[in-house]
């Protein structure tokens, strides 16, 4: 596994005047920079988005933890209405198909020997 970029020492306590462009110090808790951990895993966008939101939830600002949450939130949703509306396609495509079953020519008044 690649070794994090954080500027935390051996204990995890980051160094006085961390690196808040490239390794900000609540992205960096836990061992591994969130942005490291979306990338080993291949996180899309959206669920990218999920995890940064959620790994950075009242560390960057305290007082926001419950915005964090809800940003983490409004991805989430979008993701699942997204894999909702695929699985959806898919549906009709599976329907679309099946009228070019044998029974869907034969509803179609079609010969299957015909063809």
């Amino acid at each position: 596994m690649k070794q994090s970029n954080c500027g935390a020492d051996k204990t995890g306590i980051m160094a006085a005047g961390h690196d808040v462009i490239n390794h900000p110090s609540w992205y960096c808790d836990g061992g591994i920079e969130t942005l490291d951990f979306i990338l080993a895993k291949k996180l899309d966008f959206l669920t990218g988005q999920v995890v940064k939101y959620l790994s950075r939830a009242g560390k960057k600002d305290p007082g926001k933890a419950l915005e964090d949450l809800k940003k983490a939130q409004f991805y989430l949703n979008r993701k699942v209405a997204e894999m909702e509306t695929a699985e959806g396609a898919g549906t009709e495509a599976e329907a679309a198909e099946s009228a070019g079953t044998e029974e869907g020519q034969q509803d179609a008044g079609v010969d299957r020997d015909v063809l």
